[in-house]
């Protein structure tokens, strides 16, 4: 039993053995698989971590090698930019020593040229000095047959005739010199003068726009049956234009002072309300009161801005006549205050006595103010009203020579000649038609008035008809008649003008006596 025992304890211990060891087997080959699936998870990690390192690797090594042939081909390219810039620095070098060798060149063949000059000319010289000495030694053979005298005389004879050459070309360089210096100078000193003095000009109108407050007033302005604008036409020999433009009255006239005198006279007929042929002729003598008053003033301010100092009434008369008048449209008292402005900036200029130049550059054409001066008589009348009141020579003179009729002997005459041409010759100061025109009409009146018991007249409508009134205690209506024919017969055959001219003559008679007692 025992033995059973034993044994069954033998196969208990070897059954239970062979379990355990079945029980270890198993374990074992779970943690051998375990083990081994650690290792072969461990392998796996390691060769992804390999061939990681190894991608890595190989990227850093291709980066690398990238760098390198990046590295290589910058270097390349600038060996390359550096070997470009070298030869480029060559053939510039080249060039400008090509440039340099055409230069040297072209130097050369002026050098040769030169010599070539030089060589003709030393030639010429050679044969020059040739006949020189060939002339020389005729002379010393023949001098040797003078005596110490004649030598002497011959010697002296030839340095003359060689020194007045000499002082012939110097002169003549000289003069050339200062005619150019001379001529800048001149140049300078009359831009200046015309920079200095500029003025503007204003061309002359006939016609003058006088504006109405409605067109009632023209009615009144006409009158009954027209006596208002014959009366006003008669008065101030203009031509009222009464035509369809709204609210206005033209007046025509080529006189500028008669001009004047209407659109005073006419403004202020209107400005009163008052229109009839006694008030027109009150109106009209006012406004010829006030035109002589104003042009009076502008005749000295004229005067005070030239700083002139006191100047005789009578010549201070003339001047102020001389604003309404021109000379081929160029209004005479501008002129005239031009004129001495530019004489007295080049009097200044040269070291001359100014205020003879602006005193002789104002008067210059004083005698214009003459209601009926020729072309050319204007000097000697200006000259004998000036003498009259003690005028110092040198400006007579000046005057009297501006036109050239005589000779110039000083400076100030040039001055005022040239300050005269100076003035005239500024583009648009002078019109040669206007000029013309109104001569021409200048001319029929002066035609008419040289009939006797003839009063005024006027030329109106541009010259086409002389209207004459005449004084009805000298003239009778008969006498009215021939004298009408007259004119026209003389008109024709001296004043020579274009067309048909119509002569009215106009007799009125006027009558007035005062009623009441005088205060």
């Amino acid at each position: 039993m025992i033995s059973l025992a034993i044994v069954g304890a033998a196969l208990g211990g070897l059954a239970l053995g062979v379990a355990v060891r079945e029980v270890w087997l198993h374990v074992n080959a779970s943690r051998t698989r375990k083990m081994a699936d650690d290792v072969l998870a461990d392998a796996y990690r390691q060769s992804a971590a390999i061939q990681k390192d190894a991608e890595i690797e190989a990227k850093e090594h291709t980066y690398k090698r990238q760098l390198e042939v990046e590295e290589e081909a910058r270097e390349r390219l600038q060996e390359v930019g550096t070997t470009e810039k070298r030869v480029a620095d060559m053939e510039s070098d080249l060039l400008r020593r090509q440039q340099h060798v055409d230069e040297r060149e072209d130097e050369i063949d002026a050098d040769q040229k030169h010599v070539e000059v030089r060589n003709r000319r030393l030639g010429l010289r050679e044969a020059e000095l040739a006949a020189d000495r060939a002339k020389l030694t005729e002379e010393l053979s023949r001098i040797g047959k003078l005596s110490v005298e004649d030598a002497r005389r011959q010697l002296m004879a030839q340095v003359a005739v060689e020194s007045r050459h000499e002082a012939v070309q110097t002169a003549r360089a000289i003069e050339d010199e200062m005619r150019d210096g001379v001529k800048k100078r001149a140049t300078t000193v009359l831009a200046t003068a015309i920079e200095r003095c500029s003025a503007d000009f204003v061309t002359d109108n006939p016609v003058v726009l006088v504006k109405l407050p409605n067109e009632e007033m023209k009615g009144r302005v006409i009158g009954k049956e027209g006596r208002n604008i014959r009366a006003f036409e008669l008065l101030t020999g203009v031509d009222l234009i009464v035509d369809d433009t709204p609210e206005a009255i033209l007046i025509s006239s080529f006189d500028p002072m008669r001009r004047d005198v209407a659109r005073r006279a006419l403004e202020a007929l209107i400005s009163d309300g008052r229109i009839h042929p006694s008030r027109i002729e009150k109106m009209v003598e006012t406004a010829r009161a006030e035109l002589e008053e104003t042009s009076m003033q502008a005749a000295r301010d004229v005067v005070n801005a030239l700083e002139l100092g006191d100047i005789p009434d009578e010549i201070l008369g003339m001047l102020a006549q001389l604003r309404y008048r021109t000379s081929y449209g160029q209004n005479v008292l501008q002129h005239s205050k031009e004129v001495a402005m530019i004489a007295s900036t080049l009097a200044a200029e040269i070291g001359e006595n100014e205020t003879h130049a602006r005193r002789a550059g104002l008067l210059h054409d004083l005698g214009k103010a003459s209601e009926r001066f020729q072309e050319g008589d204007h000097v000697e009348v200006g000259l004998n009203l000036l003498r009259k009141h003690g005028e110092a020579p040198e400006v007579l003179h000046a005057i009297e020579a501006h036109h050239e009729a005589v000779e110039s002997r000083t400076a100030l005459a040039v001055l005022i000649q040239v300050a005269d041409r100076v003035s005239a010759a500024r583009p648009g100061a002078r019109k040669d038609s206007l000029d013309s025109y109104l001569r021409r009409l200048n001319r029929l009146e002066a035609v008419a008035s040289t009939f006797p018991g003839v009063d005024r007249a006027f030329a109106i409508h541009a010259g086409r008809e002389l209207r004459v009134i005449v004084e009805s205690d000298k003239v009778n209506d008969d006498e009215a008649y021939l004298i009408a024919k007259e004119i026209a017969r003389k008109v024709h055959a001296e004043a020579q003008v274009p067309g048909q001219v119509q002569v009215t003559v106009i007799r009125e008679t006027r009558a007035s006596a005062w009623a009441g007692r005088p205060t």
